[in-house]
Parts: structure tokens; sequence; C-alpha cells
């Protein structure tokens, strides 16, 4: 079981792209809502990700608006929300899967490192970019669940040794 780690700025996206991962690995969701203002429209998109066997306990949220008022904090504790906004998934997963994120993908891949960061982004410039310092980057307007399988097959290979 490879324990994987997404950052991910669409639901969309996390759910196509990714949701066949969820039965043989252990699959963790950084979704950086910046986007939902909100916390009905943010306990949706969890729903969402959550019904397609996503674990919710999992999926942690980075927040550009995270709820300021005690009232409002209430309400995103009662939908089962977070109150507070994360930037980091845990650094012990063994790949990161990271969305261009307008250019944001830089900071993960320092924090998790390049061998490990696995850029997938529909920008060109974001996808030369990385390939110009050295990362791993596929673009996402080919298919790309063959080169996600490709890099998951190639761990539980190593991991098995």
């Amino acid at each position: 079981m490879v324990k994987i780690g997404i950052v991910e700025d669409s639901i969309g996206d996390i759910i196509g792209r990714y949701s066949f991962l969820t039965e043989e690995h252990d699959v963790h969701v950084l979704y950086r809502d910046y986007y939902s203002f909100d916390s009905s429209e943010f306990a949706k998109n969890i729903q969402n990700i959550s019904e397609e066997g996503f674990d919710s306990k999992k999926i942690l949220i980075s927040m550009r608006y995270p709820p300021e008022s005690s009232r409002e904090k209430r309400k995103f504790r009662k939908l089962g929300l977070p109150t507070e906004s994360v930037e980091w998934l845990p650094d012990d997963l063994d790949v990161y899967f990271v969305d261009g994120l307008q250019g944001a993908w830089e900071n993960y891949t320092e924090k998790y490192g390049k061998e490990r960061t696995h850029i997938i982004s529909g920008d060109p410039h974001v996808i030369e970019k990385a390939k110009y310092y050295g990362c791993n980057a596929k673009e996402n307007y080919h298919e790309t669940r063959p080169y996600i399988e490709r890099v998951i097959s190639q761990l539980t290979e190593s991991l098995e040794k």
C-alpha cells in the first residue's frame, strides 16, 4: 500500500484523476479551496470527495477565507468541517501529486522534495518550468492515469523490496 498525497484546487480533478487510487492505497488530500465563501459550499465539496471513496479524515482544507466569527466557526463545526486552514500534508507520505496551483507548486517541491513530488498541470508554462528545475512533471491535457499508475507501480515495487 502506497501512501499518497494529493494537493489540488479542483474537486473535479481530485475525483476524476485520483479516485481510482482510494481502493488500494492510503490517500491523503489537501484541497486548496480558494473560491468558496460559505461553509455549506465547503461541506458540499468535502461530501463530494468522500462519496468517491476518499477518507474524510484524510481530507485537509487550505482556505483563503477561513471562518473568523464564532458563529461561522460553529456552523463549520456543525457540518464537520475544520475551522483552521491547513497548508501541508503529512511529511511521511511516499509520493505527492501536486497541481500547478498557479505557481504555488514550487512550495510543495521544496517541502516534500523533487523526488517524491509530481507536478500535474494543464498550464504548459508550469510544466516547462518544473521540468527545467528537474522536477517530475506531466501536462494534464494528456491522459494522466497511465502516468500516475506507472509512478505508483514503481513505488509499490520498491516498497516490496
